[in-house]
Parts: C-alpha cells; structure tokens; sequence
C-alpha cells in the first residue's frame, strides 16, 4: 500500500513540475514575443483622418483591430479579434485610449499579455494612417523639391506605400499611369488577384491600390507619354534591383506598368 502512495505522489510530483516547465516555457517564449513590439509611441495628430486595421499576435494572443481617426484624434476603436484566454479584461483600456488620444495607457494589471498585444495592433493601425499621411506630404512635394532626383522621390514614394503588409491574394503588381492636364503625370500601384500574361484585364482585377489612388506620384514634364512610359519602366526596374522592398514585388508573379488606356509593359516576370 506504502509503495503504491508512493507510486501515486512521483507520478503526480512529475506531473506538477511537466506543467510548470511548460507554462514556464510558454510565459518565456510570450515575454521575448512582447518585448520584440515596436512600442514606439504613434503621434495621433500626424495621422489622416480615416479608419485603419492592424493586427497583431503571439503564441496564445491574437488581436484584429479596427480604429477610427478624426481631426486628429482617436474616435473609435473596434476589436475586430481578441483570442485571449483570460486576457479579455484588458478590452477595458479602450475608453481610456480614446479618451487620452493616445495608445500609451495603463495596462490591465490582469491581462498584461493581452494589454501589449492589443496595443501593438493599435499602434499597428495608426502606422497604416502616418504612412498615408505622409504620402499626401510627398505628393505636395512631387514637382517642386528641385533637390530630388524623379527617381529618389518614386522611391520615397513606393516605400511608403510597400511599408504596409501585402495582402496573402496579391498574385501580380501593376503600376498604372495616367496624363493629367498640363504636363503633368502621375503614378499609382495596384495589386491583382490574377495575372495573364495574355490578357492585360488581369490588371483590372484589383485587390488594393496601397492608398496610392488618392495619393499618386505626381510630377510635371514638357514630354511625350513614351518617354514617361520609358523612364516608368527605368525606375520600376532600378527599385526591383535595388529598392527597400523589393522582394514584395518579386514575391508576385509578375510586375507591369502601363497608360491606363493603353497597353501593359511586363518588366518583371517570376
């Protein structure tokens, strides 16, 4: 009988300090997750007017937010997910955010994995809205900062765009230009969700457009749209050689530029 008990309690001794190695693995492996956040505070009031995702996770979190910006300031917040366990306490910061127009509150002293995680998202979002804003900034400098070269400011540009995440279903690239009135041209990007190489529709068949839409590249020239479509396809293929984010548009299967009312140019094909 005393062999038996004895029996019980090892196996039960085991058991307990298997669990506390497993839990202790799994806080470790959360705390280096959470540490490695860009807690970099987001100044709300750089942030355009508009409403912007982001998501964020560990191992045992994941959030989905959607947040709302106007006049500079937080007016709403969404959680759109929230996988917590028992981390769904730390939902209660959200008024305070709101509140201190700010993502750098108290966390919930219940919840402090579920706190960080969610205020990643958050920061996340807000990121999606600086980097729109400072798209606007570039385009309003296009054409008048005689110190940059056409090229760097379409790198400036396409980095700010390229910095968000692409989307899982974005099959091709396709740089779209158009002419405005006065010699003036502009530029957007749009990912597709298909590519044919013998039918240009694909290029119809957009997903996202970066935000690039309202916020092209823009600049002013006295040429012909040949040599614009020339040096369209010069830039797009230096950024491919060299660019901060090339590898996303290399990751697709291919990359095109084109008038929108003209033919497409594959510069880029996987």
């Amino acid at each position: 009988m005393k062999r038996a008990i004895k029996i019980i309690l090892g196996v039960a001794v085991v058991f307990v300090l298997f669990i506390v190695t497993v839990c202790s693995v799994v806080v470790t492996g959360m705390s280096s997750q959470v540490k490695a956040f860009d807690t970099t505070p987001v100044d709300v009031s750089k942030v355009a007017d508009g409403v912007y995702e982001g998501h964020s996770e560990t191992d045992l979190v994941k959030v989905g937010v959607r947040v709302t910006v106007a006049e500079g300031k937080i007016a709403d917040i969404e959680i759109l997910k929230h996988e917590c366990g028992k981390g769904k306490p730390a939902e209660d910061m959200l008024p305070d955010m709101i509140k201190e127009n700010s993502v750098e509150v108290d966390a919930i002293s219940e919840a402090t994995f579920s706190s960080a995680v969610i205020k990643d998202a958050i920061r996340k979002a807000l990121r999606n809205g600086e980097r729109y804003y400072s798209m606007i900034d570039l385009t309003d400098k296009c054409g008048e900062n005689e110190d940059m070269t056409l090229y760097e400011l379409f790198e400036e540009w396409l980095d700010s765009a390229l910095c968000q995440d692409v989307q899982d279903d974005v099959i091709a690239f396709n740089f779209n230009l158009y002419e405005d009135a006065g010699s003036k041209w502009s530029i957007e990007i749009v990912g597709t969700l298909s590519f044919d190489e013998n039918d240009e529709d694909w290029a119809c068949d957009e997903v996202t457009d970066f935000n690039t839409r309202e916020n092209p590249l823009q600049w002013q020239e006295d040429t012909s749209w040949e040599d614009v479509l020339s040096k369209a396809e010069d830039m797009i293929i230096k950024y491919l050689e060299t660019g901060k984010y090339a590898y996303k548009l290399k990751h697709a299967d291919a990359v095109a530029c084109g008038f929108v009312d003209g033919s497409l140019e594959i510069v880029y094909k996987r």
